[in-house]
């Protein structure tokens, strides 16, 4: 089984906070419900691959990383999960590289 540090909600939730921003304004800036929002957030759904990358590049977040985290939640094994290049730091309490 593949594994990463964090899921695919986990990271958008975190990409979000580092940045200041609500979910709001995710839904203000891609068109995507906050109900939605939500959601992916919590991980009781995974939002569509297009959608995956509006979310991602408004937050500026790294598309490749949050994908391998898509596909393992969607049950693809022996993904390669590559070091999210999002200039936040894995695991670090605020998310922000100092």
């Amino acid at each position: 089984m593949t594994q990463a540090s964090e899921t695919l909600g986990q990271y958008i939730r975190r990409l979000r906070e580092a940045r200041n921003l609500t979910a709001q304004a995710i839904v203000d800036a891609t068109g995507i419900s906050n109900a939605a929002i939500s959601l992916y957030e919590s991980g009781r759904t995974l939002p569509s691959p297009p959608f995956l990358e509006k979310v991602i590049a408004f937050l500026g977040g790294d598309f490749q990383y949050a994908l391998s985290l898509w596909l393992i939640r969607a049950g693809v094994q022996n993904v390669i999960v590559p070091i999210p290049n999002d200039g936040l730091l894995l695991g670090s309490q605020s998310g922000v590289a100092e």
